[in-house]
């Protein structure tokens, strides 16, 4: 993989310095949700969405499935995954999350 420092994405979520880190949560499940049913892991896909209905500490329920469904999924979904993680790690402004569907 080539993205540096790419950290699991339940840990980089509780980092300090950057308030758009909820937003580009919020635009990744979108990504993963489509990516992994296009590959047909619908049942990964539906993990990413229950976590999504939590009623508490929904942000970090959800950073935490996207590393769970990472480890379960095949390799090439997980190589896509992971770059999915590092676009949303590697941007230093909060533009990502401009016009950007969240769902």
């Amino acid at each position: 993989m080539g993205c540096k420092g790419l950290e699991p994405m339940g840990d980089w979520v509780k980092g300090e310095g950057q308030e758009c880190r909820p937003c580009r949560v919020a635009v990744g499940v979108g990504r993963y949700r489509k990516m992994l049913t296009e590959a047909g892991q619908a049942n990964l896909a539906d993990m990413v969405s229950a976590a999504l209905e939590q009623e508490e500490d929904t942000l970090l329920k959800v950073a935490a499935t996207m590393d769970e469904v990472k480890a379960m999924a095949p390799p090439e979904v997980k190589a896509v995954l992971e770059s999915l993680d590092c676009e949303m790690q590697g941007q230093e402004e909060c533009g990502l999350c401009q016009n950007e569907p969240t769902g």
